[in-house]
């Protein structure tokens, strides 16, 4: 119950702001200066598009709707007739408010920071991953990954990375890029919901695949069905996110060899061609 109330409310609270801002400054908009108005408008417009975004991925784009509903609420409070005498009653309300909300979102990643330092922490001390700090545990499957992935093919394999499930895409770390010299394979090396989840783009990454050896591919298990599925069907809604075309290929080719953290690296089934080489319909 706690979780859902601080969801709703880093979702809801600037959207709140922003509207009762909004509300304010059209009716004082005949008594707005050009500068704060220009100011308003700009975030009023930006504001539905990070709101949008936030409800998809959040991290970033929770921060710049937050600063955008706190632009338009805060530039509303100053255009408010308010009472001298209330001023400080105000300032503190808002103060309160805010401390309240930055809590909410630092409470969870915070406790998560504080217990991987209780395990220690040391440098991956990786060609392209030098100065960077992390877990011994994560430090350790990084290592085995980054020399798996170089043992895996030839040197001139690229490598693939995809989710679990690409059906339906929330998010997904590139980490393996960062652990090899192989090339990728297709120019959609992020996997973005909305984007490599749809069948054209998918029809568009078989086709990069076509182009040359068979890759290396790493599969990042993050999300379980039971949370894919609510989110599918809210993707649906708005964007035609559902494909199968990658899995189905990678189920035909390639099979289970070794998982390093959360990411599982495939291998080929023995004797079983590249389909897309030989014009496969799958690939426009």
């Amino acid at each position: 119950m706690l979780r859902k109330l601080l969801n709703w409310a880093t979702c809801n609270l600037p959207l709140y702001a922003a509207a009762a801002g909004v509300l304010v400054l059209w009716k004082k908009r005949r008594h707005l200066d050009p500068g704060p108005q220009s100011v308003v408008i700009f975030a009023t417009a930006a504001f539905p598009l990070f709101w949008t975004a936030a409800h998809v991925q959040l991290n970033p784009h929770v921060i710049s709707m937050t600063a955008s509903g706190a632009v338009i609420g805060a530039a509303g409070l100053c255009a408010l007739p308010i009472p001298p005498a209330r001023e400080r009653l105000v300032l503190r309300m808002v103060v309160a408010v805010t401390i309240v909300w930055s809590g909410a979102q630092s409470a969870e990643p915070g406790a998560k920071f504080a217990l991987s330092l209780a395990g220690g922490r040391e440098f991956v001390d990786l060609p392209h991953l030098k100065g960077i700090a992390v877990t011994r545990e994560d430090a350790r499957w990084m290592r085995d990954l980054a020399a798996a992935l170089k043992e895996a093919a030839e040197p001139r394999a690229p490598l693939l990375m995809l989710s679990n499930r690409n059906d339906v895409v929330v998010y997904a770390e590139g980490v393996p890029y960062w652990l090899s010299d192989r090339a990728m394979v297709t120019r959609h090396h992020e996997l973005h919901p909305g984007i490599t989840d749809t069948e054209p783009v998918q029809r568009r990454m078989l086709a990069d695949i076509a182009r040359g050896p068979l890759p290396v591919v790493v599969r990042e298990h993050r999300f379980t069905d039971a949370v894919l599925e609510p989110i599918k069907a809210q993707f649906l809604e708005h964007v035609p996110v559902g494909s199968t075309l990658l899995d189905g290929w990678v189920a035909e080719h390639y099979r289970s060899h070794r998982f390093f953290g959360s990411y599982e690296l495939l291998e080929p089934v023995p004797g079983r061609p590249n389909a897309l080489l030989a014009g496969s319909p799958d690939v426009p």
